[in-house]
């Protein structure tokens, strides 16, 4: 069996006598979707911190691609090809759409350093990479508007670009369609699983519509834990999950 691509082994945090993630035990295939779900309060978001180093592990450990990475720092995990898009939008409202996506490559190509008097064309690597991740998304078009004109729905999408145009490997999604109507929930779902296989993705999500047509594989956290591990139909008819989460 092919080494998972992220593996953690009984990772916890602790926030004094308060438990947000216990034990956490989770194998990632690489090139596959794997989905994140929970009531909230569950304890999601602050796994994806122990993950990319935004808070200190209490216990347990984390692999990527078979290295050790629980004590690295943030710089050092987004080094190694993991990128993140937060649940709450971060894009920068008065540059434009590819400056956005520029400032990402950016960073990037020269290892984490900013000239804040550059701008796209000044490095044609990341003025290509900054204009491929807008073209992934269907924002291409719009690259010199700017980001404050997007739609929520487009922010979102843009929020993605971003991500990509750093080149990593593998994606931490956290709550993409947060805040979308229906339509929009479904668009940037069909474009998330369209980025699988060339990336690897791991997602935190509550609508459950679009967890069931674009996952591979569904994880379940409740008060801390993960409960249940399966393929959709899996999770679909797992009594624990019905229970805690899906309310039938």
């Amino acid at each position: 069996m092919t080494q998972p691509v992220l593996l953690t082994e009984g990772l916890s945090k602790a926030f004094g006598a308060n438990v947000a993630v216990a034990e956490v035990s989770l194998a990632v295939r690489e090139g596959t979707l794997h989905t994140i779900i929970g009531p909230n309060g569950a304890g999601k978001t602050t796994f994806f911190n122990l993950l990319t180093r935004d808070l200190p592990v209490s216990a347990g450990h984390i692999y990527y691609r078979g290295d050790e990475i629980t004590a690295l720092k943030p710089h050092q995990v987004a080094a190694r090809g993991v990128g993140r898009s937060y649940q709450i939008t971060s894009v920068f409202p008065s540059l434009t759409v590819l400056e956005n996506a520029w400032l990402a490559a950016y960073r990037k190509e020269t290892g984490g350093r900013l000239d804040f008097w550059s701008r796209p064309g000044a490095y044609t690597g990341a003025d290509d990479k900054a204009r491929a991740a807008l073209g992934r998304v269907g924002l291409d078009g719009v690259a010199d508007r700017p980001a404050r004109e997007l739609s929520y729905g487009d922010q979102r999408l843009l929020e993605i670009a971003v991500t990509l145009a750093a080149e990593p490997k593998l994606l931490l999604f956290d709550e993409p369609t947060s805040g979308l109507s229906a339509d929009e929930a479904r668009k940037v779902g069909t474009l998330v699983r369209a980025l699988v296989p060339a990336y690897t993705v791991v997602m935190i999500e509550h609508n459950m519509d679009v967890v069931m047509a674009v996952s591979d594989r569904i994880s379940v956290m409740q008060f801390g834990r993960l409960i249940a591990d399966g393929d959709p139909a899996q999770i679909r008819d797992d009594q624990r999950v019905r229970d805690a989460y899906l309310g039938t």
